[in-house]
């Protein structure tokens, strides 16, 4: 399995190309989200929750290529250590979901392009407890 996904660029944001790239425990999760997928596909299933959640992230997708600032930005303050520790990051972003999921993200540069790095995939429960709105 590839370590990150990226995706077709299809915008510029101040001459730089955009790029969306999906990795760590987001990827794994839309891996394993894809063939739970094929399987309903094979059964005939269609419009199915996890039909719905693939589509929605998607088109979230295609949102943050446009503009990679679309989230919500988490101030610093209340940047999980999950994610200064994996990722070092200095910005965190997150963008709702459908069926109250959250796409969780940073945006880093280079002289030449923006990348947005989509980390996690999670539901509102879990994104509760990873930014301790909730207990255990």
């Amino acid at each position: 399995m590839p370590s990150f996904t990226e995706f077709t660029v299809v915008a510029l944001l101040q001459n730089k190309a955009i790029h969306v790239y999906v990795v760590g425990d987001a990827n794994a999760f839309l891996f394993g989200l894809k063939q739970e997928i094929e399987q309903e596909l094979l059964q005939n299933k269609t419009g199915t929750f996890l039909q719905t959640l693939f589509q929605s992230i998607a088109t979230k997708k295609e949102e943050l290529k446009r503009d990679p600032f679309y989230g919500i930005q988490i101030p610093k303050k209340l940047i999980p250590k999950k994610y200064t520790d994996l990722y070092d990051v200095k910005n965190l972003w997150k963008c709702n979901l459908a069926l109250a999921w959250r796409a969780i993200y940073f945006i880093s540069g280079e002289e030449e392009r923006i990348v947005v790095s989509i980390v996690d995939l999670i539901d509102h429960r879990t994104y509760e407890k990873i930014f301790g709105y909730r207990k255990g």
